[in-house]
């Protein structure tokens, strides 16, 4: 009774409302993984625009990460207060904004700021659809967080793809940051309307940062490594095919596409495989077969696995 009141549909509800936001939070997530895309694709263009040094590049990097981190450190005290379908809309418009202007300014300093906006601003978006994807695996008696999560590599492929194709036909960097982000900025704000109608209440007093112990700190710290791989390859894959292996644009750009296509795959078999194999040795077998991959992608120092090539750079 206090579901139907609070406007949210009964757990193993086959309605249309809940349906409805299924599909509203799988674009949420879509949304969220081509931003990062977007953004990943033009690291080279970045580094050349603002004539910067890897140092200075990792630094910007940086930024964003703690950006993140102050984001974090706040998300359960936002969401305590605002329901998802809240707080969605208006980080969407700052990751938009701050994504589509990456090459607008001139000023180390103004992509220092911008990175920022954008890593506290992906964080709590990135909190808030995954609060939201917790809430309607419960209403729905699904598993289907695996598959929400494939969504956001699907929108990464998609993102990486779309400059892959781009680029050849003459369209510059600037201008696809500016017509990505603004599409994608659209699409969050038509499928916000769609999501559950949460009502939250303030808890009486603010909850303090509490470190985890024990399990809970050993699968954080796991998380914390599986991230350190993950953030590698999107932060830093598109530069080493392009400056170091000498990978045109467009190829250069499906190195993140076939990253975030494999993490698809992975993840929208997930649920299927979590619901059929135990825990811990899935976490296992997953963890030797991400860290040969990365091997491998090391250890074939060329693009497309196929000898060097060169291109006009």
């Amino acid at each position: 009774m206090a579901a139907l009141l609070a406007g949210m549909p009964t757990p193993n509800d086959p309605s249309r409302t809940l349906r409805a936001a299924i599909h509203a939070l799988r674009a949420q997530f879509f949304v969220a993984g081509a931003l990062f895309a977007t953004w990943g694709v033009h690291v080279p263009s970045i580094k050349a625009h603002y004539a910067l040094g890897e140092q200075s590049l990792a630094i910007a990097m940086l930024a964003a990460g703690a950006g993140s981190v102050v984001a974090l450190l706040q998300a359960g005290r936002v969401l305590a207060r605002h329901a998802p379908r809240t707080v969605v809309p208006f980080m969407a418009l700052v990751c938009v904004a701050a994504v589509g202007s990456l090459l607008l300014p001139s000023r180390y300093g103004a992509l220092l700021a911008l990175m920022l906006a954008y890593g506290m601003a992906a964080a709590l978006f990135d909190v808030a659809i995954n609060d939201e994807a917790t809430a309607i695996e419960r209403l729905s008696g699904r598993h289907l967080m695996s598959g929400f999560h494939g969504m956001f590599s699907l929108g990464g492929m998609v993102g990486a793809a779309a400059w892959s194709a781009l680029a050849p036909a003459g369209v510059t960097p600037t201008q696809h940051l500016l017509g990505a982000t603004a599409v994608l900025g659209a699409l969050a704000l038509a499928a916000t309307p769609f999501m559950l109608r949460q009502h939250r209440s303030a808890p009486a007093g603010g909850a303090g940062l509490s470190l985890p112990r024990g399990p809970l700190l050993l699968l954080g710290v796991m998380a914390g490594l599986g991230l350190v791989g993950e953030g590698a390859m999107y932060d830093w894959s598109v530069l080493y095919l392009r400056q170091e292996l000498g990978a045109p644009t467009s190829i250069a750009s499906m190195g993140y596409a076939s990253f975030s296509g494999a993490m698809a795959a992975g993840r929208f078999g997930g649920d299927w495989v979590r619901a059929r194999v135990r825990p811990a040795p899935l976490l296992r077998a997953s963890g030797v077969l991400a860290a040969l991959g990365m091997v491998l992608a090391l250890a074939v120092p060329h693009p497309m696995g196929s000898p060097r090539f060169q291109c006009n750079k």
